[in-house]
């Protein structure tokens, strides 16, 4: 990553007096909210630019909110005038940043996209500074290598804010590597208490959320291939939270869709068991493939990953039920 953070630091340079976009994905997320925050403050501390701003699309989730509410974040939800300088933060394709996709391609004039999902060129359609390593279990992890490349001392709030969204985006350490709990000990050398983080920033599930955990247990219908269980299933949203729930429940494998309003959003999860053994990535071995063939774009990692298409919702299951069951027999 030397060579990125390189061009990343001559960038920075180059645009410190000229107002800066901090773009999340749409509501944002515990990880792209900490490293936003850190962002921010680094452009003004050690680049003096006193012009950059913080846009959630469509506003913050809920275990969002509580994070912007401790670390005191102001944040937008739109551009209210024109930014030529925009910084794209965990966002893994130009479908999760919704119609400021193009309003960011018509006033740029430097597009920065740091992130740490697989990168897929197609879900970029433009030239830009990828500062992208799939690496990473988080792009906090990513930002906290950068602080360190350009000898940034962080304080414990901003330290705080890392953690965070390392905690949230590693499914509170399942799924950390070595590496990441190095450099949470990292952060605990500045001063953090884990427990009391975690404590502030932990939200309750919300009732519309129980349900449609719930709603994607009654719907499930289960396939066994080989030795493994693959559940598909269907709700109107959460359904990232309800696909985390059937694994919970036993699958080795959990598809959850749903629609929005003219497209079908897809959330594809597999036990870390699944993939050693398997070696079955759902980024590049599936969703990808999906997303080509029905109009749409696809990231995540080799566990999680998403998918936004066109379509109908029981045909694109149907494929992506072939497509692993194919995958599954010729790798074994």
């Amino acid at each position: 990553m030397y060579k990125l953070f390189k061009k990343l630091d001559n960038t920075f340079k180059k645009i410190n007096k000229n107002k800066i976009a901090i773009v999340n994905h749409i509501h944002g997320d515990p990880d792209s909210i900490g490293a936003s925050f850190v962002l921010k403050n680094i452009l003004k501390k050690i680049y003096k630019n006193n012009n950059s701003i913080i846009i959630i699309p469509e506003g913050a989730s809920t275990n969002s909110t509580k994070l912007i509410e401790y670390l005191n974040i102001d944040y937008l939800k739109d551009f209210e005038e024109s930014i030529k300088n925009h910084i794209l933060i965990d966002v893994g394709s130009i479908a999760q940043i919704s119609n400021l996709y193009e309003k960011i391609l018509k006033e740029k004039e430097n597009l920065i996209v740091i992130d740490h999902h697989v990168f897929n060129k197609e879900n970029y359609p433009f030239e830009a500074l990828f500062i992208i390593n799939e690496k990473y279990s988080s792009t906090s992890e990513i930002i906290l290598d950068f602080s360190n490349y350009i000898s940034y001392n962080l304080n414990k709030l901003e330290a705080e804010a890392l953690f965070a969204g390392i905690y949230f985006d590693t499914a509170r350490f399942s799924i950390a590597s070595k590496e990441t709990f190095m450099k949470c000990c990292q952060l605990i050398k500045i001063g953090i208490e884990p427990k009391e983080i975690i404590s502030k920033i932990e939200a309750s599930m919300e009732y519309s959320e129980k349900i449609a955990r719930l709603k994607a247990g009654q719907r499930a219908k289960i396939y066994k291939i080989n030795e493994w269980i693959i559940v598909t299933s269907h709700v109107s949203a959460f359904q990232s939270s309800a696909a985390k729930s059937l694994l919970q429940a036993g699958a080795d494998v959990a598809i959850v869709a749903g629609k929005e309003k003219d497209s079908i959003i897809i959330s594809l999860k597999s036990k870390q068991d699944f993939y050693k053994k398997t070696m079955l990535d759902l980024v590049k071995d599936i969703s990808i493939k999906i997303a080509k063939e029905f109009s749409g774009y696809a990231g995540g990692h080799s566990t999680a990953a998403g998918i936004k298409c066109s379509g109908e919702i029981d045909n694109v299951l149907e494929k992506i039920i072939n497509e692993i069951k194919n995958k599954i027999e010729k790798k074994e």
